[in-house]
């Protein structure tokens, strides 16, 4: 007996947590599993799906299709199959860093097609980035090339002329993939319902892309959210993605950033701390802004 198994891709920021969360929450009672990967050592993503799962396993630090975690990824799987009797799907959350290509080999490989069966990959991206991230990105066309579905979210945040431009460049490199659009992740799609999945043929990443710096910025209780938001909206474009909780002296904070947009959002109380992705050129900076947090300069 094996089970089904899709793949969640899709660059920094373009929603996959909100709309896998939606997902989460649309399917209850059905038991399904969920593995986040986390490109940064600080994982935000498992403990925000865990809000509308119980079945969620993070693997953080690196790309599961890249050789520093691969191991561990294949490893998760494997205990999943062990409870495979009582399971209706797994789901996987790629890191917007990933190349999902590998997906189906990685499975046969390691003999994990003996269990699962892989039903495809939705793929979503944010009309705001896309083309910026294509051209500094190899992994992001891939991830576009390989989508069984591709979701243009955001929908909300722009017009009907960047949603077509974006359709139109999403059909030249995926002209096989379904389009749909979402806002807020809010749509009716289930990863394992698709059916005939495209072979993409496509191997284990060396390493991670140099061209991408992960950071960790651990917050301590009473940490002036504001002042940090605009602390790091000082390194501009340099700063890829940064997400996290935020405990301030007025409560906890969801600060999001990403598409050069600041968000601060009043949330349950998370694991605090943020993660970071950032250009070469700005790693100093950014290291300097962890380094005044740890040493209390933006206490509130």
């Amino acid at each position: 007996m094996t089970i089904p198994l899709a793949l969640v891709a899709g660059f920094l920021g373009a929603g996959k947590t909100t709309f896998l969360t939606r997902y989460a929450r649309r399917i209850a009672p059905r038991r399904v599993a969920f593995v986040v990967n986390e490109f940064s050592e600080t994982d935000v993503d498992t403990p925000l799906l865990a809000q509308a799962s119980d079945e969620v396993v993070g693997i953080s630090g690196g790309s599961i299709f890249c050789r520093c975690k691969v191991t561990d990824f294949i490893r998760e799987l494997g205990a999943l199959s062990g409870r495979i009797a009582g399971m209706d799907g797994v789901v996987v959350e790629a890191s917007g860093m990933a190349d999902p290509s590998a997906v189906q080999s990685m499975l046969d490989e390691s003999g994990l097609s003996n269990y699962y069966r892989f039903t495809g990959t939705i793929t979503l991206v944010d009309p705001g980035t896309l083309a910026q991230v294509l051209d500094t990105l190899p992994a992001a066309e891939r991830q576009v090339a390989a989508a069984d579905v591709v979701v243009v979210s955001k929908c909300d945040l722009h017009d009907e002329a960047r949603l077509t431009a974006t359709e139109t460049l999403v059909r030249s490199i995926a002209p096989r993939a379904r389009l749909v659009r979402a806002s807020h992740g809010d749509i009716d799609l289930d990863p394992l319902a698709l059916a005939d999945p495209a072979w993409v043929d496509g191997a284990v990443a060396p390493c991670v892309d140099p061209a991408f710096t992960p950071l960790s910025l651990p917050c301590p209780p009473g940490t002036d959210a504001s002042r940090l938001a605009a602390a790091l909206a000082e390194l501009g474009s340099d700063l890829l993605r940064a997400k996290g909780f935020v405990p301030a002296a007025d409560g906890c904070y969801f600060l999001d950033w990403s598409a050069g947009r600041m968000q601060l959002l009043r949330c349950k109380p998370g694991p605090s701390g943020l993660a970071l992705i950032v250009r070469p050129a700005a790693a100093a900076k950014a290291a300097l802004i962890v380094k005044r947090v740890a040493n209390g300069e933006f206490a509130g």
